[in-house]
């Protein structure tokens, strides 16, 4: 579904990305993992078509990403970035509703059934006629994540969904998460709770010092040795909670 191929960005003389080689299938979780700094929202931006590579390229369905229209592209990524604050005063029904722009056009009653339906799904049925311009950043970042789950595209990037969220909205994100992929989308989702990582994400990217550390099935490559040689910490996995020492 997704190619990466020899990526590498830098900023001045700081190196940021090297070499990134990595496939993305249909139907899984990925999540992106490592310490601040490591490349994370860099590799999604470019990833998105957000962000220009210095070298290499991205494959979507064996299409370079820069060769699609922002419609097209639209269709195919939907992405929700790391910053879900908004400066315009519109309803949490009226920014989800800008999900279905991608579409060539408005499905009537099948529109407005998903729209009901994923508001729900996050705790926004009373919400439909509130500013976001007044909601928690918990509350927007849900609207947002609405957002992004009503374009209906094939693939879903998202860079810390859940920064402002209690426990139990949490936990809800990746079950929907999960769904998505069920149904057929790609998943890919920078993520600093490596106890979440390992239980929600089928497979992780590790960056580390601008290049791919591992990549691989969640609960063989986020282990003890990674927490001493990524995250500088001693500790080790229970099933998915991190026990530190």
């Amino acid at each position: 579904m997704i190619k990466i191929r020899n990526i590498e960005k830098a900023y001045g003389n700081k190196q940021i990305l090297k070499d990134i080689n990595l496939d993305f299938e249909i139907g899984k979780i990925y999540g992106v993992i490592g310490p601040n700094g490591a490349g994370k929202t860099t590799l999604i931006d470019i990833l998105s078509n957000n962000l220009e590579a210095d070298k290499g390229h991205v494959l979507i369905k064996d299409k370079n990403n820069k060769d699609y229209s922002l419609l097209e592209l639209a269709r195919e990524i939907a992405y929700m970035p790391q910053n879900t604050t908004t400066k315009f005063a519109f309803t949490a029904y009226e920014l989800v509703s800008m999900g279905n722009y991608s579409r060539s056009k408005f499905e009537g009653k099948k529109d407005e059934e998903k729209i009901h339906h994923y508001m729900k799904l996050n705790q926004l049925e009373d919400s439909y006629d509130k500013k976001v311009t007044e909601m928690s950043g918990g509350e927007l970042q849900r609207v947002m994540f609405t957002k992004v789950l009503c374009q209906d595209s094939k693939i879903l990037i998202i860079d810390e969904g859940t920064s402002n969220a209690d426990i139990y909205y949490r936990v809800k994100f990746f079950e929907t998460l999960q769904n998505e992929a069920k149904n057929g989308k790609t998943i890919i989702v920078v993520i600093h709770d490596l106890s979440f990582a390992r239980k929600y994400c089928d497979e992780l990217v590790i960056l580390k010092d601008s290049i791919v550390y591992d990549f691989g099935k969640s609960s063989e490559v986020l282990n003890r040795e990674t927490l001493r040689d990524v995250f500088k910490i001693k500790g080790d996995f229970y099933k998915n909670s991190l026990i530190l020492e």
